[in-house]
């Protein structure tokens, strides 16, 4: 045999013995791109997911915003009923009792 020939069988030799201890580890990498692949997946779903949830917490802060701002009318319009019944109401209704006060104390007075 040739040098040529020698190193040549050397070569396939190596190689042989390359290939086999490559492939497990080519196994494993193909299982990791495999995983790797699955957690882009997922990842992405979460994403998904995420932007479906921001959508909708906008909907709620809106609806919150609309809600609030009928609650100060209303806080508004309570306030305004407050110093009517202050202002009209109640000095009328105390005029009325007195002089239901006032007429109950003189009919008492005379059936005595």
């Amino acid at each position: 045999m040739t040098n040529s020939e020698l190193l040549l069988a050397i070569s396939d030799m190596m190689d042989t013995k390359l290939k086999s201890e490559l492939k497990p580890i080519k196994e494993d990498l193909q299982a990791v791109k495999s995983r790797l692949q699955t957690v882009e997946k997922d990842l992405q779903d979460m994403k998904e997911d995420n932007q479906v949830l921001n959508d909708r917490l906008d909907n709620v802060e809106n609806r919150l915003d609309r809600i609030e701002d009928r609650l100060d009318k209303m806080e508004t319009k309570v306030h305004r009923i407050d110093l009517r019944q202050e202002t009209l109401f109640l000095p009328r209704l105390n005029n009325i009792e007195a002089c239901y006060t006032d007429t109950y104390h003189r009919y008492r007075a005379y059936a005595v």
